[in-house]
């Protein structure tokens, strides 16, 4: 889902994205699917984190969609005042 979430912030495609990394038609969007027995290796993951401007962790371990601590204190703060 955070691939998704990605994607559409800077309105591309999968497609597009596998052109950027450079990568065949098809190898990253047979890895995204829950299901998928497929896993994209650990260099791709580290292209798409540089890309994307995230932490690799994050990328892969934090739903990116959720605020995270410091977005919720801003906007707690915002909320205050």
């Amino acid at each position: 889902s955070n691939m998704e979430y990605l994607l559409k912030q800077c309105c591309m495609k999968v497609s597009d994205l596998e052109s950027l990394l450079n990568v065949s038609a098809g190898y990253i969007s047979r890895t995204m699917g829950a299901d998928s027995k497929k896993r994209i290796s650990i260099d791709i993951v580290w292209m798409i984190a540089e890309l994307f401007r995230v932490n690799v962790d994050d990328l892969l371990n934090r739903d990116l969609t959720a605020p995270n601590k410091d977005l919720k204190t801003v906007v707690d703060f915002v909320s205050k005042i």
